[in-house]
Parts: structure tokens; C-alpha cells; sequence
């Protein structure tokens, strides 16, 4: 928001509460990134820092290959620049290497098919493909991305508020290829499919060599920006993982929203800036901590009624 705004800030008590505070590698990463998006004066800008000066300038481009050096999150790298990118003054390509899939953040294939369907209209093109998965400890999963912008799209609002007929469920299932002996991507598929059995299902499955061993399932509807993901850890069945999947998935359908609980976060700085509505299937705090800080830069006060987030834009 600092850097869409042009609005220098500092903060403090970053990740006050955690086991081990301050900023962490994929952190470093987005801050290190949007600087050479905006020019911006920073300081400090090192690993463990619990405070940021911010200075942002004009957004502009870029072309960098960028290692997070651990199984940091790649896509919510891309979270952090997806919307800066969408206004910067030239065409952006990135090479970002780290976790594709990995706790505590969307997977790759979420990302591809929830969260870039919703931004595609606000830019020329928008095109991410994956190289290698990465996951967990070791991470070194490759990913590309290229963006054109598309000028003044502001005055495109936002209204996105009534879910549609959902007849089909499209999903991901990905494994390293150490887990082929044992059908483990197939049984996840096939426990998935089970369990939204009221849906035509389109589940494909692919095996590929990683750094480290891991598996996850994606799924999704083409008609709503709904979607789950759920990644596979030592001790569960395949069997358990499918499942747990599409009961999330459901859980979000059931909802009646247009919007998951976790594209809503995603969301809110863009709304902030176009102005419009939203309905989300739940509000989480992630949410409500956007919509506060988004307020702070911009001077909206939105208008939330139950799950719908209402902007108006000021001119």
C-alpha cells in the first residue's frame, strides 16, 4: 500500500510475537524486490530486522531472477508484487526460485488458478509457469513470470458478489517422484473425487523430480474465484489428503460466495484502489487487517455487512 500510494512509512515490531521475530528470508525477498520495483529508500533491509523505513518512488519495472535460498513461499512472494506490478510503467519478467508449495501459504497451482483469474482483466497479459516443484526443507522450485500492464484501468470497478452455478471441480494433484511406487498422487486424486462425487470432476495428476520429497492437491471451480489446497506431510495417507481437500473445497462452495475465505486478503488493496463490492465466504483476519491498513492509506472506510466488503472509490 506504501509503494501503490507513494506513502513513506515505518514500521516496527515485525512478527513481534513469533518464536523468532523480525523479517525472515521470504520476507527479506518481497522487500528486496519492491525496492527495485519503486526505487524505494529502505532501512535496515537485513534477515531479523524488527523495524522498516519506507520511502517508495515511481513504480517501474523488472526483469531479475531472484533466489529465496530457502523453501520460502514463492506464491506469497508473488502476493506481495502482484498488484505493484499491475502499475508499473513497463512489461515485468521474473524468474523466482524457492517453494512452490510449502505451510502456511497457497500453493502454486492456487495461485494459477484462483488468485491470477481475478487480476487477469486488470492487465494485458499475465502468464506464471512452473519449472520445478519445490517443497519443503530444501525448496530450489523455479517459477516464471511475466506481466504486461494495462493502463488506466482504475475506472474498472469491482463487483463480484453473486456466486455461479457450479457444475464441474478442476484440480492439481503434484508429487515428487519418489512417491510414484505407491500411486500416491493417483489415490490422493481418487479420494478427492470421491468425496465431490455431486460434480463432474477434472483431476490430473503429474510425478516430477524435487529436492525434496512432498505432494499436494489443488482444486477449484472456473466459474467462482472458490479454491482449496492441501499439502501432503509425513504421516498422513494419500487417502486423507484428497479428502480433507475437497471438504474444504465444499466448505467454501457451501458458503454461497463468489469469493474463498483466503482470495479475500488478496483482494482488498485492489478494491481499495478501483472502488466496488465483494462477497467472501467468510472473513478472516487476514481480512479485516487489510481492509485496516488499506484504510489508513487511502481514506476509505469500507462498508462490511455481513461478508460483503463495500469501497467507494474517491475521485
Amino acid at each position: 500500500m506504501s509503494t501503490l500510494t507513494k506513502t513513506p512509512i515505518h514500521i516496527t515490531n515485525i512478527r513481534h510475537g513469533r518464536p523468532q521475530p523480525g523479517l525472515k528470508a521470504q520476507h527479506l525477498t518481497a522487500v528486496q524486490i519492491l525496492q527495485k520495483l519503486c526505487h524505494a529508500t529502505v532501512s535496515p533491509m537485513t534477515i531479523g530486522s524488527q523495524e522498516l523505513t519506507w520511502e517508495p518512488h515511481e513504480i517501474d519495472s523488472l526483469h531479475e531472477t531472484i533466489d529465496i535460498q530457502t523453501a520460502g513461499s514463492i506464491p506469497l512472494l508473488l502476493q506481495n508484487i502482484l498488484i505493484p506490478l499491475l502499475y508499473a510503467q513497463q512489461p515485468s519478467s521474473l524468474t523466482i526460485i524457492g517453494g512452490t508449495d510449502v505451510l502456511w501459504s497457497p500453493s502454486f497451482d492456487y495461485f494459477c488458478a484462483v488468485i491470477l483469474p481475478f487480476f487477469r482483466p486488470y492487465a494485458h497479459d499475465i502468464t506464471l509457469t512452473c519449472d520445478k516443484r519445490g517443497y519443503y526443507p530444501l525448496g530450489q522450485g523455479t517459477v516464471h513470470l511475466s506481466l504486461v500492464p494495462k493502463k488506466d484501468f482504475l475506472s474498472r470497478g469491482i463487483h463480484v458478489i453473486e456466486q455461479k452455478p457450479i457444475t464441474t471441480v478442476y484440480g492439481k494433484v503434484h508429487a515428487s517422484s519418489l512417491l510414484q511406487k505407491n500411486r500416491v498422487a493417483e489415490r490422493i486424486a481418487e479420494s478427492a473425487q470421491k468425496r465431490l462425487s455431486a460434480y463432474h470432476v477434472n483431476i490430473s495428476v503429474a510425478y516430477s523430480d524435487t529436492a525434496s520429497p512432498g505432494c499436494c492437491i489443488t482444486l477449484w471451480t472456473h466459474e467462482n474465484f472458490l479454491g482449496a489446497d492441501y499439502l501432503g506431510k509425513k504421516g498422513l495417507s494419500a487417502e486423507t489428503i484428497g479428502h480433507a481437500c475437497a471438504e474444504k473445497l465444499l466448505h467454501e462452495i457451501a458458503s454461497g460466495a463468489p469469493l474463498d475465505s483466503h482470495m479475500t486478503d488478496t483482494v482488498i488493496p485492489l478494491l481499495f484502489l478501483t472502488g466496488g463490492s465483494i462477497r467472501a465466504a467468510s472473513l478472516t483476519e487476514h481480512a479485516t487487517n487489510a481492509v485496516w491498513v488499506a484504510e489508513q492509506f487511502l481514506g476509505h472506510t469500507a462498508e462490511i455487512i455481513e461478508t460483503t466488503i463495500s469501497v467507494k472509490r474517491k475521485s
